[in-house]
């Protein structure tokens, strides 16, 4: 036998302690009333032992409260191991920081729109597991795939058009971090924990890539394990990059020559990187039309099985806790069956 919560056990001191203390009271209040009464003569016209009723009394309770903190420290016998089987998905977020991604054609602006979306996708899942990455010219892991949607949330509803980065965009920078991470798992967790097969990447971008050699980067995403999808945030008709100054005014992104620039959506590229790769992509509409278009993107990903083992033991917290009501409800019957002496006690 075992206790779940053994620290429970050290109170077991009490039930003696008001026992004893009780009976001394008992004591001092029988005395006081021996002063004015005949406590002989009350038990004989009460048919009772009042001594011996007090004795019980005082014994109940106490026994009452024995088992009580006994059926708190929940013993356990016996182990059971169960084994459950579980379907597990990963699916990565990356998040275009670049500062086109602050343009306002789609409202609220593009960033918020990608914020939305994940939001928007999050609140339907499950069992699946959640990581977030960022990236404009480099790509970095923000929140590693967990089930703790809760971590991913507070990170999303930090991002705003104040944190786009003024660089060039790399939107092949996801994809390589993407599998680097998922060889580095395999390596060391279970085998299947970490499936690529199990694994949708959804890119949330605008479309533009004006990082150096394309092409040369596009060669490398041969071979990708891992499902992919694009949702292609802008409108073809562009708009200016609002830049926010230090003093918090705001001014619009301008070329060397002093024309003012606009960041228009760019689906050319991601079509070439799909060509190479496999997967699909959407042009934004609205969280709704997004998240039913994600979610169809995943619904037919390859689950991979993981078995986890359980350990179950049989509760017997139950049988103290009835013993525990049965002390409780013969004390009580003795307080009501002597209700009225011990009332003049008081008195």
């Amino acid at each position: 036998m075992r206790f779940e919560y053994s620290y429970f056990l050290f109170l077991e001191v009490l039930p003696l302690l008001v026992f004893v203390i009780s009976m001394i009271l008992f004591k001092k209040r029988v005395n006081a009333l021996s002063e004015k009464f005949d406590i002989k003569l009350i038990e004989k016209y009460r048919e009772t032992n009042i001594k011996k009723q007090y004795l019980y009394r005082n014994l109940f309770i106490s026994i009452a409260l024995f088992f009580l903190i006994l059926s708190l420290a929940r013993p356990q016998i016996g182990t059971k191991k169960v084994t459950i089987s579980q379907p597990l998905k990963n699916i990565y977020f990356a998040i275009d920081l670049s500062s086109s991604m602050s343009a306002k054609d789609v409202n609220p602006s593009r960033i918020e729109r990608a914020k939305l979306d994940v939001l928007s996708v999050i609140n339907t899942l499950q069992n699946e597991k959640v990581g977030l990455i960022f990236f404009s010219n480099n790509a970095f892991l923000q929140s590693p795939a967990t089930t703790d949607y809760d971590i991913i949330i507070n990170i999303l509803q930090a991002i705003s058009d104040e944190i786009t980065i003024n660089t060039k965009t790399n939107i092949i920078s996801p994809i390589l971090l993407t599998k680097t991470l998922l060889k580095e798992k395999t390596r060391v967790t279970k085998p299947g924990e970490n499936d690529a097969n199990s694994t949708l990447l959804v890119i949330l971008t605008d479309g533009e890539d004006n990082y150096e050699r394309f092409n040369k980067r596009l060669k490398r995403l041969k071979g990708m394990p891992f499902k992919l999808f694009f949702v292609v945030i802008g409108t073809p008709f562009g708009s200016p990059i609002p830049i926010k100054t230090e003093d918090g005014s705001i001014h619009y992104l301008k070329n060397s020559s002093g024309n003012l620039i606009l960041t228009k959506l760019n689906t050319e590229k991601i079509r070439q990187i799909i060509k190479k790769t496999g997967g699909g992509y959407i042009v934004s509409k609205n969280p709704l039309y997004d998240t039913k278009k994600i979610k169809n993107s995943y619904k037919n990903l390859k689950s991979k099985i993981v078995k986890k083992e359980f350990i179950i033991r049989k509760e017997l917290y139950q049988i103290p806790l009835v013993l525990s009501l049965i002390f409780i409800i013969l004390y009580l019957s003795i307080v009501f069956k002597n209700k009225e002496f011990f009332g003049e006690a008081k008195e």
